[in-house]
């Protein structure tokens, strides 16, 4: 049995959003056990605050990109997204059905990593693909620093903590010292960065790869 139904225009006290639904259900036990139900979902929105990302992200996530999503998305608006379910509901990630959530996001505050500066003023595109995000952005700022050409990567479950981000910076020196003494890399050279005296500014290539 496949139930569907045209364009629905949705409108919530946060942001305006167009739904596209459809579901299989095998009515037949023994057909279900090889075919499970299976939904195919489009939801278009526009205006919306970063909080939105709440009722688009499915709890089949793995916990760890979950709360990834919910730490490092701190503030910003969304100016329009979309959220596509095509598939079953069982054993997510593992091929058997496809999730993504694009969006544009406007003037956002993102926490990639609780123990590096914050990065703020990010105009990006963020893409999220099952158990995996991805985030572009022309300029963003963390700690004085501009950074142009931001990429960032992760991918989070259950073994599985990775995160590449990189881009270009520009700005003096004594702002770069300020980023790395704000990072996990004081722990490690701290003594140097203290005595360290530098003037000027700076150009250069950022890039982290983090686990």
């Amino acid at each position: 049995l496949r139930l569907q139904n045209g364009v629905l225009r949705a409108d919530t006290d946060e942001h305006p959003a167009q739904v596209l639904f459809g579901m299989d259900i095998p009515l037949n036990k023994e057909f279900a056990a090889e075919v499970p139900v299976a939904m195919y979902l489009d939801v278009a929105f526009a205006d919306a605050p970063i909080s939105v990302r709440n009722h688009y992200i499915p709890n089949k996530l793995p916990d760890a990109l979950d709360q990834w999503l919910d730490d490092a998305l701190i503030e910003g608006r969304v100016a329009s997204g979309l959220f596509v379910w095509r598939g079953p509901f069982q054993e997510f990630g593992k091929g058997a059905q496809s999730m993504q959530l694009a969006a544009e996001v406007d003037a956002a505050t993102i926490q990639y990593q609780p123990e590096w500066p914050i990065t703020r003023n990010v105009d990006a595109r963020l893409i999220v693909d099952t158990k995996n995000v991805a985030l572009w952005s022309d300029h963003a700022e963390t700690n004085g620093l501009l950074v142009d050409d931001l990429m960032l990567m992760t991918s989070r479950g259950p073994d599985e903590h990775q995160l590449q981000l990189q881009g270009n910076v520009v700005g003096s020196t004594e702002n770069v010292v300020g980023f790395l003494s704000q990072s996990p890399i004081y722990e490690k050279a701290g003594g140097l960065l203290d005595d360290l005296e530098s003037s000027g500014d700076v150009s250069g290539h950022l890039a982290l790869s983090l686990r």
